[in-house]
């Protein structure tokens, strides 16, 4: 009943998807990325990556009508006191008719140093449609979402593509639905910035490994990174 027509993930499943939150290991890379409004929504999404380069939402801010400054506090209060450098909506750079700063500029200012992300909707549509993929040999996603991400997840599930008008070329690019999309724009903008996996050919497709408890599979070995991206 969560797939419907025109849904812009339809391969997006709660029971698949969506996770208990754990504690997410002090080793593993973490980042952020950030869709800035004002009337609409801000949308911060916190991100972790485990050693094979799946990504776990663990945590979000999501809220309107609030200035700068309030989400810099926001951000800082579940980020801590690291470096902190949001993938931000590149429009962002713009600077504003009074005082010719950016929203870049303004979130500098409260420390929070961000990175204008790369805005090609199509191409970053595909990037998170492969991530939420099921892989052909062990049979998961490369993308989980804690629970308490309630705004992430709603907004996949009801994320949707314009209705073309009749008459419309059929050539017409498709365009989603521009509401209601602040947390999956800025998953999109993340995951963008992410490197792309190779493909492994097939014939050099290692054996499927033993099913066991994610946790401690994630902990189990592997190289170590820099905690943050």
């Amino acid at each position: 009943f969560d797939v419907f027509e025109g849904q812009v993930y339809p391969m997006f499943d709660r029971d698949i998807h969506v996770i208990d939150p754990f504690p997410i290991p002090k080793e593993w890379e973490r980042g952020l990325c950030l869709d800035h409004g004002y009337r609409n929504p801000t949308a911060v999404v916190f991100l972790a990556a485990d050693y094979d380069g799946n990504l776990y939402a663990y945590n979000e801010h999501y809220e309107a009508g609030q200035l700068v400054s309030y989400h810099a506090g926001r951000i800082k209060g579940i980020w801590g006191d690291e470096h902190c450098s949001p993938i931000i909506d590149p429009a962002c750079k713009a600077g504003n008719g009074i005082n010719g700063k950016s929203v870049i500029d303004e979130y500098r200012d409260h420390e929070i140093y961000c990175r204008p992300g790369n805005n090609d909707v199509i191409a970053g549509i595909n990037r998170v449609s492969e991530y939420l993929q099921l892989d052909e040999i062990t049979g998961k996603p490369r993308l989980f979402i804690f629970r308490g991400c309630e705004n992430l997840i709603t907004e996949l599930q009801q994320y949707k593509w314009e209705k073309l008008k009749p008459g419309t070329d059929a050539n017409e690019p498709e365009r989603p639905v521009k509401t209601h999309d602040h947390a999956a724009d800025a998953l999109r903008y993340f995951i963008m910035s992410r490197p792309q996996v190779p493909v492994v050919p097939k014939e050099e497709t290692p054996p499927i490994r033993a099913d066991k408890d994610r946790i401690a599979k994630h902990l189990g070995g592997g190289r170590r990174r820099s905690p943050v991206f």
